[in-house]
């Protein structure tokens, strides 16, 4: 009896010290927004995300979707601010917008819903549709540029399989898995459960570890990062708000797809990766770490590569190549030498895939009309953060212009030829980033998919 009520105060005694470690980092590391804008966009299912828009002053540049990997949030391109995409591409004249999809703690479920629902298949015909429909109308550019890291690069490849690649003008991957061929990686099983079981736990369990990890640097052996090759600005407080807990669903189907090597959606019945091999035509730049569990560099080449268009690219980030470290999966974001080695090949690709047409058209209506550009909902507070240093007015839009010709369905961009030399291509440029870049297409590699059509988890 002695023993078991020893046992008691112990896990008291834990207990009790986990809250107040956790209540210590919650006021230690404060979320932080450097954004012009914040605004909540509503999916056709209710749920509302929150998109923040990272550009220079009033600027009206090309629209760049920024779409975050798994466990993670839009802070995966706006951290730390010395050294980010977002602020890269802003300088550029870009304007950015960096979504944080469904499950994260900015978004609101609706009523009688929890974040921790989602499924993949969520975030490409729900969220992605509903954030691209809002830029459009929003900026009155037709289409935008997509920069996905991680995961946020597989729901790129499986939205153009899921709507085409219309609203899609250039697309810039960062370390996304093809259908995980080529590495070891695996999700153990007591893991998915655990999660499934008690998501808020894992995800704080996650986020509690950060400021052990790194201040002790043994964090390498728990993230997929090199920390040899971080950003010197990225703080602690940078990863610990950039983290999210896992979602329980999208976690299984990840399991899923690392152990049977393939990539579906829609409940098993779109193959993505035969997919891309059939009828990819989206310009891509595929950029891949030297040291990436999660995707192997070598496949990932030579799988790009092997598709039918020719307006792509591939970029190795090694050693090997040229790049002053080998990357790794996380660092690919917010490297030492991310401008000059990642940031600069992305803006030079988005540079040579302009987007043309700035009157948007939106399907279903009769004949072509512009729908007038309305503002949108503009929010100041979303749970869990606070928005009060940004600014109180809402930015007025410029009416579209009528064009004096009959509306017509954007036309879709001549293929995009390698760029002339008033500029260095953008696949020369990428090429001579890495020393040796994407050679001219193979014949079509007969890699197949690893599993079964069904058992989706």
């Amino acid at each position: 009896m002695g023993v078991l009520w020893v046992l008691i105060a112990v896990a008291v005694v834990v207990v009790a010290a986990a809250l107040v470690y956790w209540t210590l980092l919650l006021s230690m590391y404060p979320e932080t927004l450097r954004t012009n804008e914040v605004y909540a966009v509503v999916t056709n299912d209710l749920w509302r995300l929150r998109v923040c828009r990272y550009r220079r002053g009033r600027t009206e540049g090309e629209p760049v979707l920024l779409v975050h990997g798994f466990m993670a949030n839009h802070h995966n391109f706006t951290e730390p601010e010395t050294g980010c995409i977002a602020a890269y591409l802003a300088k550029k004249g870009y304007d950015c917008w960096a979504v944080d999809l469904r499950g994260t703690r900015s978004s609101i479920p609706p009523f009688e819903h929890n974040i921790t629902e989602p499924v993949f298949d969520d975030f490409v015909y729900r969220d992605l549709p509903a954030v691209i429909m809002h830029i459009r109308k929003t900026t009155g550019y037709a289409r935008v540029h997509w920069v996905g890291h991680s995961m946020g690069g597989m729901l790129l490849y499986a939205y153009v399989q899921a709507h085409g690649d219309a609203h899609i003008a250039s697309a810039v991957t960062l370390g996304a898995p093809i259908g995980f061929e080529g590495t070891n990686i695996r999700i153990p099983d007591f893991v998915v459960r655990l999660v499934r079981l008690f998501p808020a736990f894992a995800g704080a369990l996650q986020r509690g570890f950060v400021p052990i990890g790194f201040t002790f640097g043994i964090a390498q052996g728990i993230f997929p990062i090199n920390l040899k090759n971080v950003h010197p600005d990225l703080r602690v407080e940078h990863l610990f708000n950039m983290l999210e807990s896992p979602q329980p669903h999208v976690l299984e189907e990840m399991a899923f797809w690392t152990k049977t090597k393939t990539f579906r959606i829609r409940e098993d019945s779109i193959d993505v990766i035969e997919g891309m091999k059939k009828n990819m035509t989206t310009p891509l730049l595929a950029v891949f770490a030297g040291q990436d569990p999660f995707v192997s560099a070598e496949k990932g080449e030579k799988f790009i590569n092997s598709l039918p268009h020719q307006d792509k690219a591939v970029l190795v980030l090694s050693k090997e190549r040229g790049a002053v470290e080998d990357y790794g999966h996380c660092d690919l974001a917010f490297s030492k030498e991310g401008e000059k080695e990642v940031f600069e090949s992305i803006a030079q690709w988005l540079e040579a895939h302009p987007i043309t047409e700035r009157v948007a058209l939106f399907e279903g209506e009769e004949g072509g009309i512009r729908t007038p550009l309305k503002e949108d909902e503009r929010v100041g507070i979303l749970s869990g953060a606070s928005y009060a240093h940004l600014r109180e007015e809402t930015p007025k839009e410029k009416p579209a212009k009528a064009p004096k010709r009959k509306a017509t369905a954007a036309k879709p961009k001549a293929a995009v030829k390698k760029p002339a030399a008033k500029k260095a291509p953008a696949k020369k440029t990428v090429a001579s980033a890495a020393k040796k870049q994407a050679a001219p297409p193979k014949k079509k590699a007969a890699a197949k998919p690893g599993g079964k059509d069904k058992a989706t988890p």
